[in-house]
């Protein structure tokens, strides 16, 4: 040990000083890509399931039409009439339902493609959902004529108040559907197009 030559005060090595490490406290995850991705994994596997029935369901029409009286019978004609387009609307049902289901799981896995996926299953389904809707209700129109001939009105009821009640139902109904149709998908096209979360994103594998 050297020893300082005008006091005899050992001299011992300087210890150089030390800041406190910052602790780096890692973001809390947000919650909304799971949230957002259940529902369309749900909403996704219920309409492929539906898409699916409705792909066949008009095949099982011609099984059950001779046990049928008159007047279900004709309003099963108007169903065989519009087989076609009830095939091929279900089928396309099916196709952007299979889409919106791996929208949602690449949103639950944090996939950055699907933002991208969710927001082209947005743009094709809303026209999808407005001509749906527009064919459904000249479907509607049909049948009701059909029900018309030959239904009974209660009583005290005329027949054209009854067939009034009957078409704002069925207006009500394709109303609904088709504010429940668009609603998802001007949702995720508003909510993908917001800054934070482009950028949230893209940071994603």
């Amino acid at each position: 040990m050297a020893m300082q030559e005008a006091g005899g005060v050992p001299e011992f090595p300087t210890v150089p000083q030390t800041q406190p490490a910052e602790l780096v406290v890692p973001p809390t995850p947000t919650s909304w890509p799971t949230v957002i991705g259940v529902i369309a994994i749900v909403l996704g596997a219920l309409g492929a399931l539906g898409g699916l029935w409705g792909a066949i369901s008009p095949w099982f029409t011609d099984l059950i039409a001779a046990r049928l009286p008159e007047a279900q019978r004709e309003t099963l004609e108007i169903t065989q009439k519009w087989r076609g387009w009830t095939i091929s609307v279900s089928l396309v049902s099916l196709a952007l339902a299979i889409l919106l289901l791996v929208a949602g799981i690449g949103l639950v896995k944090r996939r950055s493609r699907a933002r991208q996926t969710c927001t082209t299953w947005a743009v094709l389904r809303m026209p999808f959902v407005v001509v749906s809707t527009g064919v459904g209700y000249r479907i509607a129109q049909e049948t009701l004529e059909v029900t018309a001939r030959h239904s009974t009105s209660a009583p005290g009821m005329a027949p054209l108040t009854a067939q009034h009640f009957a078409e704002l139902g069925t207006m009500f109904g394709l109303a609904l559907g088709l504010l429940w149709g668009l609603a998802l998908p001007v949702f995720l096209l508003i909510w993908f197009a917001r800054r934070k979360v482009r950028d949230e994103v893209a940071g994603w594998a």
